[in-house]
This record gives structure tokens, sequence and C-alpha cells, in this order.
């Protein structure tokens, strides 16, 4: 086959591989596993508010979806959440210091766990519920896959009791 036929099949067959390709996402890369994403462009959800429970409780927090997140509020489809859903809480002292950060990235089917420092670097990271987020999450927000952000927008309740360190 010549150069110049195999440019001609391939050209013809173009417009037969992008109505193929048309539709299908190519899955989401997961997160920098050595840093928390960049969250300025994400949606804020719920404001400051107190942390209740856990190892969160006593501290200030905000929670930032990213758009496949905000898109599956929005769409009241998450349960389960997609795949590429990233939820990052930023915890901060009384008077507005950041104490660090805490996320959830759905991959795989699964929530990966996480913690970073002031600094936005990863301390802690775990998939699946073999730990104490998951533990804590799943069980008071079974009927959300463990986040709370459907709560923080008015879409649900939890399943825990104000104060409770569990």
């Amino acid at each position: 086959m010549t150069g110049r036929s195999a440019f001609s099949i391939l050209l013809a067959a173009a417009p037969l591989l992008g109505i193929l390709a048309c539709g299908h996402k190519a899955p989401p890369s997961p997160p920098d596993p050595s840093h928390i994403p960049d969250i300025t462009a994400w949606q804020p959800i719920g404001g400051l508010r107190p942390s209740f429970a856990g190892p969160h409780r006593g501290a200030w927090q905000r929670t930032w979806l990213n758009p496949e997140a905000a898109a599956a509020l929005d769409a009241n489809q998450f349960q389960p959440w997609p795949d590429g859903s990233q939820l990052v809480k930023e915890a901060l002292d009384k008077e507005g210091k950041r104490l660090g950060w805490f996320w959830m990235s759905h991959e795989q089917g699964a929530w990966v766990w996480g913690q970073a420092g002031v600094d936005g670097r990863v301390t802690w990271r775990q998939a699946g519920s073999g730990n104490a987020c998951a533990a804590c999450h799943v069980k008071n927000a079974p009927q959300f896959e463990g986040a709370f952000a459907p709560v923080w927008a008015g879409k649900g309740r939890l399943h825990i009791g104000i104060g409770s360190s569990q």
C-alpha cells in the first residue's frame, strides 16, 4: 500500500472514528497524590461551618466540589458518585487560620481518602473502607455514599448526633 492510499483510507475513516468516539468521555485521571488539587475554580458548598464530629471536631470548615462532583450534586446523581468526583474540606481555627485539608476522591468506584498539611502537601492517603474516615462517613451518611456534601446543599440529613466524637 502506498503512502497516498493509506492517507486516503485514513481520511475516509475519520468521520466514522469521530462518530464512534462521540459521547465517550475519557476516564478522569486520578489526582496528583502528592498535593491537594487546585480548588480555585471549584464550587464551595455550605459556607463556613463548625465541624461537629470525629477528628475535625472543634475546627471550622469549608467544603469545595470539583466540576464532576458539583454536576452530580446539581443533577441528584450522587448515589453512587461518579468517578472523578472530588470533595475537599479546608479546616480552619476560630480565627480563620488554616489548619490543613481533608479530601475524598472517587476513583475506580470507591473513595480515596486523604489529609494534607497547611501547605497542601499530602500527609496521608488511603483507598477503600478500612480507615477511620470511611468508618465515620459511611456510617453517618450511607445514603450519600459517605459524602456529607448533599447535606450542606440541603438534600438530606446525616445519621449522627451533634457533638458526637465517633
